[in-house]
């Protein structure tokens, strides 16, 4: 005789495929909590997912020196993700690059307010002119004199020496004013 193999569907939970309707309430409802929050995080998430194929699209333009195209393209993220650091830190550099006195003016701009690490001031370095490169010095020095600082403070005064860091042309123009009345 012949062993039988196949399974017994009666012994077996398995042997049946189960419909959405037998499954427990709870499952159902947290499945369904799930979905919403897929759904949820889709809709909220898609205009940072354009704003980054964006910031490529401009980060390929400045690569190939098309600076207008880049400018052009880091404005649009800008009028939606108006405090973008990377967006206002190339669109400086694609300004910066094109080496007009108006260009200039919009790149000051858009830098006021910014905290530059010191990769992205390398990358500025490459395009800003060395007049406006002075103007930031004074303030990049200081950041770097109230960070070391900040440390052997409590975290009270860090915090107000941390608004120093911020690269303020407009700052730095009034501290060159002052410091070219006091030579004259």
């Amino acid at each position: 005789m012949e062993p039988n193999l196949s399974p017994n569907p009666a012994s077996n939970p398995f042997a049946e495929p189960s419909t959405f309707s037998s499954y427990p309430l709870w499952i159902k409802g947290f499945g369904a909590l799930i979905v919403a929050a897929v759904i949820a995080s889709l809709i909220t998430s898609f205009p940072y997912l354009v704003a980054k194929r964006q910031l490529t699209i401009a980060g390929r333009a400045a690569y190939k020196e098309d600076y207008k195209t880049a400018e052009t393209v880091f404005s649009e993220i800008l009028k939606n993700h108006p405090q973008s650091m990377e967006a206002r830190l190339g669109y400086a550099k694609a300004l910066f690059a094109q080496h007009t006195s108006d260009a200039d003016a919009k790149a000051l701009k858009a830098l006021e307010g910014c905290r530059i690490d010191e990769i992205d001031w390398a990358d500025l370095e490459k395009v800003m002119p060395e007049e406006y490169q002075e103007r930031f010095k004074p303030v990049k020095n200081q950041s770097t004199k109230s960070m070391s600082k900040s440390d052997s403070t409590s975290s009270s005064n860090a915090t107000s020496t941390s608004s120093t860091t911020s690269t303020s042309p407009s700052t730095s123009t009034s501290q060159e004013s002052s410091e070219k009345e006091q030579n004259q």
